[in-house]
């Protein structure tokens, strides 16, 4: 499906179709493309949009993020499947320079149920990407070929 171009948000990156790949909602979901572009916000700012399409128009429920956003997003993902793993003994954390902040568990939260869902329902799809994820590190940090 054709990301617009008319809106607010404006795409320079695109991957349309987005649906047929779409984890465990792959051809029955409403996102219909991820864009890298300038964002609605300020023209200065790159941002990465989910667009979202229901009923023939586009969703007021699109998402749009600063990039540095959707990385930390990525790492704490990759960091509470650390935190799920039984043997990790260092407090995890997100950082920025010297700035920490700590990754926790919320109070009152069952740990086993997000690890059930972690391991049966969503581990396929997020073991795919994050494999995909450490190619593409490994290219941009060593200028390896596939």
């Amino acid at each position: 499906m054709k990301i617009p171009n008319y809106l607010l948000h404006k795409p320079i990156v695109k991957a349309e179709s987005y649906e047929v790949i779409d984890g465990k909602y792959k051809n029955e979901s409403d996102a219909k493309g991820l864009s890298l572009g300038i964002s609605q916000w300020s023209e200065d700012t790159l941002s990465a949009k989910v667009w979202r399409k229901s009923n023939k128009r586009w969703s007021r429920q699109s998402e749009e993020l600063p990039l540095h956003r959707v990385l930390d997003l990525a790492l704490l993902i990759l960091k509470t499947k650390l935190l799920l793993k039984e043997n990790i003994n260092e407090e995890l954390v997100l950082s920025q320079g010297d700035e920490k902040i700590k990754i926790e568990v919320v109070e009152g939260i069952e740990i086993n149920k997000l690890r059930e869902i972690f391991e049966t329902t969503d581990s396929d799809f997020l073991d795919e990407r994050i494999k995909e994820i450490l190619r593409t590190c490994s290219l941009l940090l060593n200028g390896e070929k596939k």
